[in-house]
C-alpha cells in the first residue's frame, strides 16, 4: 500500500508490480482509479529478469526487517539501482545516493520525495546504474557471496568447538 500510494500522487510516473501475495487483490481494487499504476501478477525467472533491466528503479517498500531479499540482489545484478525502506540490511545494502536510496519505512510521502530525488538526480547520469551494477560485483556475485557465506559457517563452526 505504501508504493501505490506514493504512485497515486505521481499520475506522471508509471509503476509496475510483479508478484503475487494475499494483498494483490486489495491493493488492485485501491489502485483501479489510477492508469499509471499497474499488476503483472507472477513472472518466471527470465521475463522478470527483462523487466528488471529495463526498469528505471526497483523499489522495495518493505515494512519488515529482513534478510538481504534476493530480489535487491537480481536488481544490482541488472544494474538497476535500488528504493528501499531505511530497515535493517535494507539500509545497510543500499547505498544512499550512490546505488539508490532510501526513505522511512511505511511512509509514501517519503518514498514520493525519494522517487523525485531519483528521477532528477538520473536525468542524464548513468552514475546510479554504474553502480549498481559495481555493487553487484564486489558484494554479490557467486564467487564472493560464496566465500563471504563459508566464512559465516566457519567462524559459527569455531564458536561451537569453543
Amino acid at each position: 500500500h505504501i508504493l501505490t500510494r506514493a504512485f497515486a500522487n505521481m499520475p506522471h510516473q508509471k509503476v509496475v508490480i510483479v508478484g503475487d501475495g494475499p494483498e494483490k487483490v486489495f491493493l488492485e481494487q485501491e489502485s483501479k482509479h489510477y492508469p499509471n499504476i499497474s499488476f503483472l501478477g507472477q513472472l518466471d525467472k527470465w521475463q522478470l529478469e527483462g523487466y528488471m533491466k529495463r526498469c528505471k528503479a526497483f523499489i522495495c517498500p518493505s515494512i519488515w526487517y529482513e534478510g538481504t531479499p534476493l530480489t535487491v540482489i537480481e536488481a544490482f545484478a541488472s544494474g538497476t539501482p535500488v528504493i528501499a525502506s531505511r530497515l535493517g540490511v535494507l539500509s545497510e545494502s543500499i547505498s544512499d545516493g550512490y546505488n539508490g536510496f532510501h526513505f522511512t519505512a511505511g511512509d509514501p510521502g517519503d518514498l514520493e520525495k525519494k522517487i523525485e530525488i531519483f528521477l532528477r538526480e538520473t536525468g542524464n547520469n548513468n552514475m546510479f546504474y554504474k553502480n549498481a551494477r559495481q555493487t553487484y560485483l564486489e558484494k554479490y556475485q557467486p564467487e564472493i557471496h560464496y566465500m563471504a557465506m563459508l566464512k559465516i559457517y566457519e567462524n559459527a563452526i569455531a564458536k561451537y568447538n569453543e
